[in-house]
C-alpha cells in the first residue's frame, strides 16, 4: 500500500537480494551500502560465500549455526582454503552485525586490501 509511513520500508524492500541467505548478511550488506560499498551477494569461490569485495570475504554466520563441531572444522577449513588462494576471510558475530558494527570492522581490513571505495 503506497503511502507517506511505507516509503522506507519500501525502499528498503528494492534492495533486497534473493541470494541471500540470512538477515544477518542482509543487515551486514546494507550497512556496507549505507557506508558507500557494494559487497558481491553469495559469490561462489569454489563454494559460497556470504559477502564479497575485492580480496576480501565477508561472513556472518551467528552462533546457532556453529553448533556442532562439524561445522566449526568445516570454518576452519574454508578459511584455510580462502587464505591459501589469496582472499581474507573476516567473520563477523551476530552482536557484531546486530549492534551495527560492520562498517566499523570491515572498513580497516578492506582499506589495508585497497578494496574500499572512497565515495
Amino acid at each position: 500500500m503506497a503511502g507517506p509511513r511505507n516509503g522506507r520500508l519500501r525502499s528498503l524492500l528494492r534492495r533486497a537480494d534473493p541470494r541471500a541467505r540470512s538477515l544477518l548478511e542482509t543487515i551486514a550488506r546494507y550497512d556496507l551500502q549505507e557506508a558507500g560499498q557494494e559487497p558481491e551477494v553469495a559469490a561462489d569461490l569454489g563454494f559460497e560465500v556470504d559477502l564479497l569485495m575485492g580480496r576480501l570475504v565477508i561472513e556472518t554466520d551467528g552462533y546457532a549455526y556453529h553448533g556442532d563441531r562439524e561445522s566449526w572444522e568445516n570454518d576452519h577449513w574454508r578459511d584455510q582454503s580462502l587464505l591459501r588462494r589469496g582472499y581474507v576471510p573476516l567473520r563477523l558475530t551476530s552482536a557484531q552485525v546486530l549492534s551495527r558494527q560492520t562498517v566499523g570492522l570491515v572498513e580497516p581490513v578492506a582499506r589495508r586490501l585497497g578494496c574500499w571505495r572512497e565515495s
